[in-house]
């Protein structure tokens, strides 16, 4: 079995996938905006599920086939079957179509609120990705001949085929020509499978003998010696520039020797193999700052660890300038995400201020032990809103929206607003879908909190789970994936009082180049101030995977500077900076704008 990084790989290609093929979740979304409900949509898909090994639903009349989507990515197409075996953990969604261009729904609960059934949660896959079954191949001259296999259409898989340990190409059929066999001896023909987010199977062997004088003759199975050569990775990698989609990779290499190659991906994308120690990129994409990774390779397929260029979330420039970049975009991240965007408009909308265009459709109206409870229907132009509503010192509203044109947006999910007596409010946002300027999902609870007389306030965010999609024209395609567990405190608003803030976040988005970073405060900030967002004390990590990370604090010994570490694979360089508008941590207000 390879070895090919395949867990830190299955992250970036959700966002690769996406992109590869974002002319067909565009045409997805477009037809989801323009036209939500629509006579010739197909209905969604049902009975979706997962065995163990293998999500199944049932097929759908008319349709030729379906969209496999992953976390809310396009992932893969299947046609001709009902079955997709992944290979990560996770949420899919199965979306079919027909061959007029008509497409079955995303969303992921009924008209009545319930939740559909075109979607399944995928906790225990099983990693192993077999290798490709029933290989076989056929000798047709002294130079060429073909290897087959079985397909698996469960599967989008892509197999890559190498002769004599270079790499020939990949497809993703059943067979593979090979016109290149060297003259009068064995020539060793390997295949194996990959899928989009990373994983790789073991490899087939096959023995294809050009010594013959009759042909066509049936390739040799064979088995390769176990070895156990210790493969170094590629050394004192860099990469020259010379034009905007032009770059030459160079590299040393400890382990020489016949049979030993590098492999060069870019963007997790296989771009070829070579005995050499450079490669000549000459497709790259103008003003994307591509990743390329290198792996040692032998005839035995061994494999060494990866090396890589531009390998982080750390950008190759100056530490203030990273230090100020994190500490503006960690800002932006926990304070401007989209809870605080679109909270108040759905405050309006539950507690029965409603834009002018929703036209109610029905009504009814339960007394339950003297407690009121109005169940509204309302038309909103391309879709519907239900609200079931309940008032009193004790308020709740539960909004469910399908395809609800709420202008300037397209609305799908469910919001569930609970009110104390303007002392609690709480928030659930049910994998809430909305398409607008940007494409926003958003998932979890908030809780916002005053204290009964006086006017000390917290606001807490619980497993708040938000993603908002790139531009889909935007040549690097960049998307923003956030995880946020967060409470900020302070006892009086829009007043100078003491305040407190700690956070712990996942993120990932396009200050962090595409890769996961954990942020975390060590101990929580204390701010005297909250109108300027100055803190006095308090501390901060924010790490990647490999270790590098940003360490913030606070505790300079003046209200209105912070000190930071910022700790790479190269070095460690401390600056210090001061709070300002654009650097300061969030503002500590509960609702509304920052002072």
């Amino acid at each position: 079995m390879t070895n090919h990084n395949n867990a830190s790989r299955s992250l970036k290609n959700g966002i690769k996938c996406l992109r590869d093929f974002s002319s067909t979740l565009l045409l997805i979304l477009t037809l989801a905006i323009s036209h939500p409900v629509s006579a010739d949509e197909l209905p969604k898909v049902t009975g979706t599920s997962f065995d163990g090994t293998t999500i199944i639903w049932q097929a759908l009349d008319g349709a030729i086939g379906y969209n496999i989507y992953y976390q809310g990515r396009y992932l893969a197409t299947v046609v001709g079957t009902t079955e997709f075996a992944p290979d990560a953990n996770g949420l899919y969604t199965i979306a079919a179509f027909d061959g007029n261009g008509n497409f079955s729904p995303l969303q992921r609960f009924n008209p009545d609120g319930s939740p559909a059934s075109n979607f399944t949660n995928v906790e225990s896959v099983n990693p192993i990705l077999p290798p490709p079954q029933n290989a076989f191949g056929v000798v047709f001259s002294t130079t060429a001949g073909e290897i087959y296999w079985d397909k698996d259409s469960s599967r989008n898989l892509i197999y890559h085929v190498s002769v004599n340990g270079k790499f020939a190409g990949a497809t993703e059929g059943n067979s593979f020509w090979l016109d290149s066999l060297i003259p009068e001896q064995e020539n060793l023909i390997k295949v194996n499978a990959n899928t989009v987010s990373g994983s790789t199977s073991d490899t087939v062997n096959l023995i294809f003998d050009t010594t013959g004088n009759v042909y066509p003759i049936e390739a040799a199975d064979t088995e390769l010696p176990p070895s156990t050569m210790a493969l170094e990775s590629p050394k004192d990698v860099f990469l020259e520039r010379y034009a905007s989609t032009i770059a030459e990779l160079f590299w040393s290499r400890e382990t020489l020797g016949i049979g030993i190659s590098t492999e060069v991906y870019r963007d997790d994308v296989l771009l070829g193999i070579t005995p050499g120690n450079s490669f000549y990129d000459d497709n790259r994409t103008a003003n994307v700052r591509h990743t390329y990774e290198l792996v040692t390779v032998n005839e035995n397929d061994d494999r060494s660890d990866s090396t890589y260029i531009n390998p982080t979330a750390f950008d190759d420039t100056d530490a203030l300038t990273i230090a100020n970049t994190f500490i503006e975009s960690i800002a932006e991240a926990a304070t401007a995400n989209p809870h605080a965007q679109w909270f108040p408009f759905f405050q309006l909308i539950g507690f029965g201020d409603l834009p002018a265009d929703f036209v109610e459709v029905s009504t009814e109206t339960i007394n339950n032990d003297g407690v009121v409870v109005t169940t509204t229907d309302y038309d909103c132009g391309s879709g519907t809103l239900t609200a079931v509503r309940t008032t009193g010192f004790v308020s709740t509203s539960d909004l469910r929206f399908e395809g609800c044109g709420a202008a300037p947006a397209l609305l799908y999910g469910n919001v569930s607003i609970f009110s104390e007596g303007g002392l609690l409010t709480t928030v659930n946002y049910g994998n809430v879908e909305i398409y607008a300027e940007e494409v926003i999902a958003m998932d979890g609870e908030v809780s916002m909190r005053r204290a009964r007389g006086t006017d000390a306030r917290s606001i807490d965010y619980n497993n708040f789970d938000y993603y908002v999609f790139g531009d889909f024209f935007d040549e690097e395609f960049t998307d923003t994936s956030v995880i946020l567990n967060q409470r900020v405190a302070f006892a009086a608003d829009n007043a100078s009082a003491p305040s407190t803030f700690s956070t712990t976040m996942t993120v990932n988005a396009p200050w962090t180049n595409g890769f996961p970073i954990e942020v975390s405060t060590v101990e929580p900030f204390l701010a005297n101030d909250t109108s300027g967002g100055n803190y006095f004390s308090g501390s901060l990590i924010a790490e990647a995977a490999n270790g590098e990370r940003v360490v913030l604090t606070a505790d300079t010994g003046d209200s209105s500077t912070w000190n930071v570490q910022v700790i790479t694979t190269d070095a460690t360089d401390s600056v210090n900076g001061v709070w300002d508008e654009d650097n300061k941590l969030p503002c500590i207000v509960l609702d509304g704008n920052c002072n």
